[in-house]
């Protein structure tokens, strides 16, 4: 007996080992409190009642007959010192009587038979390993076998020869023989019985192990797998990575370059709008019906007069130089808001709004991604400021005043009064030949020399052909400059818009690359907590069989 008495001891010394060893586990958020507690109790259990539980099983009929057989056990005072009894009557749950038992005792007359229920309770026994054993009480009765061989027989119970009986015939209360020879089996069973409870608490202890950690393990597994499934769709880090997260903003890049080089395709594009001198609303054609519907003003200045054009419009009457500044100023800020709103609404199928939309749609994809993220994208259109241009950083004003005037000459007057010199000699010329020849030169010379002085001295025609020679001169080079500051101009509202476009892309780019950035920490974190929880899975496994192996 000391040495099943060592065997508990043990096993209670490998209860305390295991449960201070999960108490040192700390690291690892488990369940393991509940376990120490299974421990604990277990424990509790062993030092309270360390004896075997035997049990005397019958049906309700025979209660005072088992009664007595526990009786003349516990009358027993080494029985008592090796086993507590219990009587079981009648047999109801078989599981409750299996539970903390050792040893069942079945208790039959002669007349009675193995139900089907009792077969359960003796299947669930030998499960179990409870050592089972069968006493059947001869009954006088007409339906009461004669021998204990002849009840066997009678048994319905195919696996009846395997059951153990400890008397070779019926069993007598009334026999002190009997009696004495059932204790003393009792006495005899002690060492394997005693092996079997000790057996019992670790065979039930590695089973409450083996169920802990498979819940535990199973409970481990499900939130890895549902992380996967939450943020990964069920891929590998290292696959989702490649093929989830690169391949989409990689996919993203690629059209995001195609969109940007398209738009400023359609940029470009519309330079031949402006500049088409065969379309009436480009700026070119109007520039030039601007010039030819010009007049021309006189301008004294302190070197000189000088022939300006003006333009007269409701208002008031402007030096051509003075409106094209106002005029084209309003006209790129109208160009910029009009193409900035073709780039952002219209240009390849709805602008960078729907392609932004596409974007942030592909990237709600990415399962990861939380939504504040994916927001990083947006881009009030409607807030947003319009690329400016301000034309006095195209040309300077007065240069373009000193290339939009030419100086007026008053030097025909003394070219007249030569004129007139001449004139009189040709008409004294004229006249003396006439009056040699002809006798009539007074009369010719005089009157080609008063024409000529009158009109020489008027001036009046001489100074109307010289102002429209000057207008038509002066609109043809206004005419070819402005066609050139035309250009000029619509060269800079073409590189505003491209530059434009590319810092708002540069910023766009940051926007991408910091939600590519985001991905990838979050994939980081996901990976942190999949690592930590395969750690956990590999722990939980090692823990599970350095306990075990403590209870084999």
């Amino acid at each position: 007996m000391e040495s099943n008495s060592g065997q508990l001891d043990e096993l209670i010394d490998n209860l305390v080992k295991s449960k201070n060893y999960l108490d040192r586990q700390v690291e690892f958020k488990t369940n393991y409190p509940n376990l120490i507690d299974t421990f604990n109790s277990r424990i509790e259990i062993l030092q309270q009642n360390n004896k075997p539980t035997i049990k005397i099983v019958s049906s309700s009929a025979n209660l005072e007959d088992i009664l007595r057989i526990k009786a003349k056990a516990k009358a027993k005072a080494k029985l008592r010192s090796l086993y507590s009894f219990e009587v079981v009557c009648p047999i109801n749950n078989i599981y409750k009587i299996a539970d903390n038992c050792s040893a069942i005792f079945l208790f039959y007359l002669s007349d009675q038979k193995i139900t089907p229920h009792h077969q359960k309770l003796i299947d669930l026994a030998t499960k179990r390993n409870i050592s089972l054993f069968i006493l059947v009480k001869q009954e006088q009765s007409e339906n009461g076998t004669k021998t204990l061989a002849k009840w066997i027989e009678s048994q319905e119970y195919k696996q009846i020869y395997r059951l153990s009986f400890p008397f070779d015939d019926f069993f007598d209360l009334n026999s002190s023989q009997h009696i004495d020879l059932y204790l003393q089996f009792l006495i005899n069973l002690a060492v394997e019985i005693n092996r079997k409870f000790v057996c019992q608490h670790s065979q039930d202890i590695v089973a409450k192990v083996e169920q802990f950690f498979s819940k535990e393990k199973k409970s481990n597994w499900q939130n890895i797998k549902q992380l996967k499934e939450d943020y990964l769709q069920g891929k590998e880090i290292n696959d989702y990575r490649q093929f989830i997260i690169n391949k989409t903003f990689n996919k993203i890049n690629q059209q995001q370059q195609q969109k940007i080089l398209y738009l400023k395709q359609k940029i470009n594009q519309s330079r031949s709008n402006y500049l088409n001198l065969f379309i009436p609303d480009s700026w070119l054609f109007e520039i030039q019906q601007l010039i030819d519907s010009s007049q021309i003003e006189l301008v004294k200045e302190a070197n000189g007069t000088y022939l300006y054009l003006t333009i007269n419009n409701s208002e008031k009457t402007k030096y051509i130089h003075d409106y094209i500044l106002e005029a084209y100023q309003y006209k790129i800020t109208q160009a910029l808001a009009f193409q900035w709103s073709k780039i952002n609404h219209v240009y390849g199928e709805g602008g960078l709004n729907t392609f932004i939309d596409r974007t942030k749609a592909k990237l709600s994809e990415i399962n990861l991604l939380q939504s504040s993220a994916i927001e990083l994208l947006k881009i009030d259109t409607d807030t947003e400021l319009v690329p400016q241009l301000n034309i006095t950083d195209v040309i300077d004003p007065y240069c373009l005043q000193l290339n939009s005037r030419i100086l007026f000459d008053y030097n025909y007057i003394q070219g007249s009064w030569l004129k007139l010199l001449i004139f009189v000699c040709v008409g004294t010329i004229i006249y003396l030949i006439s009056k040699l020849y002809f006798g009539t030169g007074i009369y010719i010379g005089f009157f080609i020399l008063i024409f000529q002085l009158t009109n020489i001295l008027t001036g009046q025609n001489i100074k109307t052909l010289k102002l429209k020679q000057h207008q038509k001169d002066l609109q043809r080079t206004v005419n070819n400059r402005y066609q050139n500051l035309v250009r000029l101009i619509v060269d800079h509202l073409i590189n505003t818009l491209i530059i434009s476009l590319d810092r708002k892309n540069q910023a766009y780019q940051h926007k991408i690359d910091a939600i590519s950035d985001l991905a990838h920490q979050e994939l980081d974190r996901i990976k942190q907590d999949i690592d930590r929880l395969q750690v956990k899975q590999n722990r939980l496994e090692q823990d599970r069989i350095k306990i075990k192996s403590w209870f084999d």
